[in-house]
């Protein structure tokens, strides 16, 4: 048995193992089925400092006016680290009832008066 993409269990012993690829069949990782395909690669490989592949990447996107940046790996991982930041302070507001217009003053006076 597996999980759907609906979430739904799936009775595997009624496919076809002999059938096209689906998927079922597919590799998981955390019970989720994950892609494993020629961009995955690609990704790892630019992300384990494979010199072609970074290479041949920053080129493309240059080129192509997609980055103007010499190394947009790191630039990627800083904003993707700042969202994270940010998603987990809009949820704090959210639960404080405040938006990101909050005055930092505001903002201790409301957390003190949680503490209370």
């Amino acid at each position: 048995e597996s999980v759907g993409p609906d979430g739904n269990t799936i009775h595997s012993k009624n496919i076809d193992p002999k059938g096209k690829y689906s998927w079922i069949k597919s590799p998981r990782y955390d019970g989720k089925p994950m892609e494993v395909g020629p961009l995955a690669c690609l990704l790892v490989s630019y992300a384990r400092g494979n010199k072609i592949v970074q290479n041949a990447v920053n080129g493309f996107l240059k080129e192509t006016g997609l980055v103007d940046v010499k190394e947009p790996f790191t630039q990627l991982l800083t904003q993707g680290m700042v969202l994270k930041k940010w998603i987990k302070i809009e949820k704090l507001l959210d639960i404080l009832g405040v938006d990101e217009n909050i005055s930092v003053e505001e903002l201790k006076e409301k957390i003190i008066n949680l503490k209370r």
